[in-house]
């Protein structure tokens, strides 16, 4: 009869000797892109903030120079708060020893992107007790688009998915063992995570549900929940000192960036999101050929308008959005 052999059972080579290739082979192909390539997207503001942590203590962007009361970027030259700071912390150690590059910033990422691949790894053992299962895994992740552009450039993505990543390992580790401890990681590990980025949201929502739908009794399951949340909500308060500094500044440009590009409504819809799903898709087919994008849009029946200060882009289709953003 076949029977799985428990992972931790294998010789040490065994267990860590593919996964260590793959991580070669992904530093290999990433570490010579994240040092050569020039800025890329956002890159001259998530970029910079590392380096004054480094030199300074706080995150800022010394060149910003924005005026109009509504930019994301008011009062940058200060304290950057248009995205939580986390991500700039991990990148001021590499600052404090190497050059001031984009090279140097994106090691955070890149190392991020390795410890990533490793809690792949670590779920699929976790998950299916299979060692093929958790090395195959991890090398698909580590070809995955997770994986790819957040690992080489110097923005907040990377790090914030690695967090999110060590929170579901927490929790899949619970769904096991039932050892409250494993939860309260696991929320200081998604808090964390929601200091790199909003997108943190997903993995609280999502890592909640799960414990909630765990059987247990009504209490059980309250208990549960609060042992995830407080330390998910005590670990992002982190932030709270730096917001203290300047309040005003930390209103104009989170404020600006993250919640109010979402409209009111947000708690609501966030509650009660199928409203926002009536919206529905409008799809048309464009006769061929079709020599470009706004060929197709044209030829579909669709109006459009291009952006004043770059010509080429996108604004709007049909009028929407109604005002700009």
């Amino acid at each position: 009869m076949e029977t799985h052999r428990d992972p931790n059972l294998l010789p040490f080579w065994y267990r860590y000797g593919p996964l260590s290739l793959t991580l070669l082979f992904f530093l290999f192909l990433r570490f010579p892109a994240t040092q050569m390539a020039p800025g890329g997207q956002d890159e001259e503001w998530y970029g910079i903030p590392g380096l004054t942590i480094a030199r300074e203590g706080i995150p800022r962007v010394p060149y910003s120079r924005a005026t109009e009361s509504k930019s994301v970027f008011l009062g940058a030259e200060e304290i950057l708060f248009a995205q939580p700071p986390l991500s700039f912390y991990a990148q001021a150690p590499f600052f404090v020893c190497l050059p001031a590059t984009y090279g140097t910033a994106r090691l955070a990422s890149l190392v991020s992107g390795c410890l990533a691949i490793f809690l792949t790894y670590r779920l699929g053992r976790t998950l299916f007790q299979d060692e093929h299962v958790a090395i195959l895994g991890a090398f698909l992740f580590s070809f995955s688009r997770l994986c790819y552009f957040p690992a080489m450039l110097a923005r907040p993505d990377m790090l914030c998915g690695t967090l999110g990543l060590l929170g579901v390992l927490f929790v899949a580790i619970w769904a096991q063992s039932h050892r409250p401890r494993m939860l309260m990681l696991g929320g200081v590990a998604v808090g964390l995570a929601g200091l790199t980025h909003p997108f943190a949201i997903v993995f609280a929502v999502q890592l909640f549900t799960w414990i909630l739908l765990v059987r247990g009794s009504l209490r059980d399951r309250l208990v549960r929940g609060l042992y995830f949340v407080f330390p998910m909500l005590g670990a992002f308060s982190l932030w709270t000192p730096l917001i203290l500094l300047r309040p005003d500044l930390f209103r104009s440009q989170f404020i600006a960036n993250i919640l109010r590009p979402t409209g009111p409504g947000l708690l609501a819809r966030f509650v009660m999101p199928m409203e926002s799903f009536d919206e529905g898709v409008v799809v048309r087919c464009a006769p061929q050929p079709v020599r470009s994008g706004f060929d197709a849009l044209e030829r579909a029946g669709f109006s459009f308008q291009g952006t004043t200060q770059f010509p080429g882009l996108l604004c709007r289709i049909d009028g929407e959005p109604a005002s700009d953003p």
